[in-house]
């Protein structure tokens, strides 16, 4: 798509207000695009029609990046409706929400592939020796004997992974269209680690192979990029069906979603801890309310003791006549989970406003159907439009480019 040239004018530069001003054609009442920085006021932009060209003033639009919260991350921590359970690809809410992202980014870039998909997915294929591991922050990676391979189609610039080093991991080998690129070591102290950024490849569409040699090698993710380091958000979902909060309340699986929320370690992250349906509905994984709460008080701080940003989550309910809460009410969950929110001084995404999982939005009385995740979708985006304001600042840009 052509960028658009369209100029303004500005009006206003004070303390409290600074004022950008459009061609009144390009803005319309759907537009909320009003900015609030911490700092120094707002920054609004307002329509007129007399806008004249070649007015485009950078560095006020240069400030006012500068003073938004910028991160460097999104995190999407969840179970099976996030991981994608029963719906395709395209249309989970994890899925819709981060190509609008990426969208108002205007970047093609895609989410970090973490959940490691079961063989058959249409957009990863497996070949070769390998198994399934637990390590990383779902605790669940791939492991790849020598020779076995991870193989997708498109057109990225940065092809990377996650990985769990040891003294005697191998190397992975990734090829484009069957010609070698590169050749990553993935041996050294332990830890979890990532090769990103490593050597570029040559944009175009095609089809990559990352192979395992010399030893076995333990994949916790595949990052899929062609924005440059540090010029947008990284998207990274961390799901698994079946899991609840008690899943996550341990160092080392805190210390690894941490690290992998953290990409090319930007300081400043968000991280949405989209749990709860399992720690009411779930037979084996239900907790008391106090247990509920006390787990999910232990994953925020434990994130924003590190200087994160954190947003809480509330599901809605399940069809009573298939599901009830195990302990307690669904409505004394939710109330102990707002009361945590005003604790923490945090936002919540409540998608029990929208019910996603009633009537025909339902798959089985507990799952969204594609219906519902656009629900689900909608519910997310409208709390981190006004928790992000880097992507206000996106849509602005976007608008006078």
């Amino acid at each position: 798509m052509k960028k658009k040239c369209i100029s303004f004018i500005l009006l206003a530069f004070i303390i409290t207000t600074s004022v950008l001003v459009l061609p009144g054609s390009k803005i319309n009442a759907a537009d909320d695009i009003n900015i609030t920085s911490e700092g120094s006021g707002s920054i609004k932009v307002i329509q007129d029609t007399s806008a004249k060209p070649d007015a485009l003033n950078n560095a006020l639009l240069d400030k006012l990046k500068e003073e938004q919260n910028v991160y460097g991350c999104i995190n999407i921590l969840g179970d099976s409706i996030s991981e994608g359970y029963a719906v395709d690809y395209e249309d989970e809410y994890v899925t819709l929400l981060f190509k609008k992202i990426f969208e108002l980014l205007g970047v093609e870039d895609t989410e970090t592939d973490i959940n490691m998909p079961d063989v058959g997915t249409e957009y990863f294929k497996y070949g070769g020796d390998y198994s399934y591991g637990f390590s990383g922050p779902i605790r669940k990676s791939l492991i790849l004997k020598p020779n076995a391979t991870i193989t997708f189609t498109g057109d990225f610039k940065y092809v990377d992974v996650w990985y769990k080093r040891t003294p005697d991991s191998g190397s992975i080998e990734i090829y484009k269209n069957n010609v070698l690129q590169k050749t990553l070591d993935l041996s050294g102290e332990e830890g979890i680690v990532t090769t990103y950024p490593s050597q570029t490849i040559e944009r175009g569409e095609g089809v990559y192979t990352i192979k395992c040699v010399g030893a076995p090698v333990e994949i916790l993710g595949v990052i899929r990029l062609n924005s440059e380091p540090g010029s947008t958000i990284y998207c990274n979902r961390m799901a698994l069906s079946a899991t609840a909060t008690s899943d996550y309340i341990y160092e080392p699986i805190l210390e690894s979603i941490y690290t992998i929320g953290s990409l090319n370690n930007s300081k400043k992250n968000l991280f949405i801890i989209a749990l709860g349906t399992n720690d009411m509905f779930n037979k084996q994984k239900a907790s008391p309310v106090a247990m509920y709460v006390e787990n999910m008080r232990t994953i925020a701080k434990y994130l924003m003791d590190r200087g994160q940003d954190v947003i809480l989550y509330w599901p809605p309910t399940a069809d009573p006549e298939i599901y009830e809460p195990r302990y307690g009410f669904y409505g004394t969950y939710k109330e102990a989970l707002y009361g945590l929110a005003e604790e923490l001084n945090v936002p919540v995404i409540d998608v029990s406003v929208s019910n996603p999982t009633s009537g025909e939005s339902y798959y089985d009385g507990l799952h969204p159907n594609a219906y519902g995740h656009k629900l689900y979708y909608q519910d997310f985006l409208d709390v981190i439009l006004k928790q992000v304001p880097q992507l206000k600042y996106a849509k602005i840009r976007r608008l006078i480019m």
